[in-house]
């Protein structure tokens, strides 16, 4: 638990999952990693696998990251924003532009420009983000850029923009927004829409060996990373860095954005957490109320 001004982080516990595995043959561990977790799946049995010398599973990495982005998009956030939510696009798991084009009912905005156009639409997603934007006033929650987090960093303790948005940092509309509000909860909010078009065309990284025994992943959250050692096809040694790790790592991005709150009501709160998305439990509180 951390103060952050008037405001305390809590977090739930997280599972002693080195302590789970080392011990057990691969296979096992393997299979027991993606078992353990309700979230990223997909994700986490592939980065298991592959860091364990293991054939990659037969899973979809992209489809699992779509499907969570959507759900936030169309079903979560506009609840939490006051608005109905929306059904999900027609034959959404085929990906591709007939997904995208389905958004805003036109072609998918890939320009600062275009993006505008869209949200002037009133048209799929256009009433969700203006009403977003009117929730989360340009700043709420924003602060010091943190470096994004390349390869070799991912196994480092520290404050890194492991996130939808890191992975997104680079795109043109993301770039136009950070100009005007800073890297705020609506700019992180808006790298979900364009994860997702990266999901829905086959252009997220594919998963990559960062040395022996090292994989990183990407994942619904940002990048996963697994590392393990084995003997005789045991584990003796486990590491497992996940998105929340970096996101709640100090002087991250969980401290950077509840430093900038200003006096949100429970319901901005709420959808400040869901946008922030950690893979565990955590809560902010008013400090007198702890």
């Amino acid at each position: 638990m951390r103060d952050q001004g008037p405001y305390q982080v809590v977090c739930g516990p997280d599972l002693p999952v080195a302590k789970l595995v080392i011990g057990k043959p691969a296979v096992e561990a393997a299979a027991l990693l993606p078992r353990l977790f309700n979230l990223c799946r997909a994700a986490q049995a592939t980065a298991a696998a592959m860091a364990m010398g293991l054939p990659a599973p037969d899973v979809d990495l992209s489809g699992e990251i779509l499907r969570d982005h959507l759900v936030k998009l169309t079903l979560t956030w506009p609840r939490l924003v006051g608005l109905d939510p929306l059904p999900l696009p027609k034959n959404w798991q085929a990906g591709g532009a007939a997904l995208l084009d389905q958004l805003f009912e036109t072609r998918f905005p890939e320009t600062p420009e275009a993006f505008e156009a869209a949200l002037l639409s009133g048209a799929g997603l256009a009433p969700f983000f203006v009403a977003l934007a009117k929730s989360l006033p340009p700043g709420f929650g924003a602060g010091p850029a943190l470096p994004v987090m390349q390869d070799p960093e991912a196994f480092a303790p520290g404050a890194y923009e492991n996130s939808v948005a890191g992975r997104q940092v680079d795109h043109p509309v993301l770039r136009a927004i950070e100009a005007t509000r800073g890297r705020d909860l609506y700019w992180r909010a808006v790298a979900r829409l364009y994860d997702l078009a990266d999901a829905a065309q086959g252009n997220l990284p594919p998963p990559r060996m960062a040395g022996a025994g090292r994989v990183l992943v990407p994942a619904a959250r940002g990048t996963y990373a697994v590392a393990a050692t084995l003997e005789a096809g045991v584990v003796t040694e486990f590491t497992r860095v996940t998105p929340t790790d970096h996101l709640l790592a100090e002087n991250g991005i969980a401290d950077i954005t509840i430093a900038g709150f200003a006096d949100p009501d429970q319901r901005t709160i709420h959808l400040a957490m869901d946008i922030l998305d950690p893979c565990i439990p955590m809560e902010l509180k008013e400090r007198n109320h702890a």
